[in-house]
């Protein structure tokens, strides 16, 4: 089967990216109203984004720390809410939510700002800190890709650093994203849309990429790239939807139904559905249908 790039982030640099942007966040939080809603995840304001990474981090560090190397849910990680019993045939994104307003009534986040944002600098730390004891190769559960510490490391990046943007963009402010970070987080993002293991951990809606679904028009393909200064490809993702779901292609297939260019920071931001595919800076050529049918079914 054709592969998506591979070239990626080491894991250091992984761990000092997260570092840098759980600082980032926590110096947002400080200014953000707790009450701010987050447009990117309906129904949440900022303080209970703030709940849901705190808890992200903690199940990561805990994962890790364990070497555990079978499935466990996050909120057995949570003493407030180790008790609790929740559906397990939710849909992942369903979970998550009665995690975060559950975690959220049981008066776990610190009510004052200052508190909150070092609470949850602390806990990131605390991921880096497992994170660069275990190494890249310690054998963990994953849910999907290589069962190694190394995942924990580049979800970490894109999960705090994405979240990041979504407090940055609730104070009005413009993210500034490290081009690295992002170009290792979109191919962690395109690895997770082309692997089946981790179907289950988006919307339900992600099965509408499967034909026979709603998939419209059969078989077509996406072309993401990334580009740096003076318009040059630094690195592109080929994918094709088909009747088992989203597959990635390899170098050799050229052509693509859409292809949609834009800097790493910003096609980042995109594929999360942080930005609209109208965003100054997006170029789109062939069927922008396609892109925005991706856009509708990809996510968690």
């Amino acid at each position: 089967m054709d592969e998506l790039h591979t070239d990626e982030l080491n894991h250091e640099a992984l761990c000092d990216g997260m570092a840098a942007e759980a600082r980032l966040l926590a110096k947002s939080l400080v200014e953000a109203d707790p009450e701010t809603p987050v447009a990117a995840c309906p129904g949440w304001n900022t303080f209970q984004l703030t709940a849901h990474l705190y808890q992200a981090v903690t199940w990561g560090a805990a994962l890790v720390r364990r070497a555990s190397t079978e499935f466990a849910l996050p909120h057995t990680f949570l003493p407030e809410l180790a008790a609790n019993s929740y559906d397990p045939d939710a849909a992942w994104p369903h979970y998550i939510d009665a995690l975060t307003r559950d975690f959220t009534e049981a008066g776990a986040v610190p009510a004052d700002p200052q508190v909150r944002a070092a609470w949850l600098e602390h806990a990131a730390d605390g991921f880096v800190t497992v994170l660069r004891q275990a190494g890249p190769h310690t054998a963990v559960w994953t849910p999907f890709g290589e069962p190694h510490s190394r995942f924990w490391a580049s979800w970490g990046a894109l999960e705090i650093a994405v979240h990041r943007a979504d407090v940055d963009a609730a104070l009005e402010v413009t993210p500034q994203l490290d081009t690295g970070l992002c170009l290792d987080s979109i191919n962690f993002w395109m690895k997770a849309t082309t692997t089946p293991a981790a179907a289950g951990f988006f919307n339900p809606r992600f099965a509408n990429l499967r034909e026979g679904t709603q998939l419209r028009d059969g078989e077509k393909t996406l072309l993401f790239r990334a580009v740096g200064p003076a318009s040059t490809v630094v690195k592109q993702w080929h994918v094709a939807r088909t009747a088992a779901g989203p597959v990635a292609l390899g170098p050799e297939h050229e052509t693509a139904d859409v292809t949609v260019t834009a800097p790493a920071d910003l096609l980042l931001l995109l594929l999360k559905r942080r930005r609209p595919a109208t965003a100054p800076g997006v170029e789109i050529t062939g069927d922008a249908s396609l892109l925005d049918h991706w856009l509708e079914n990809t996510f968690g």
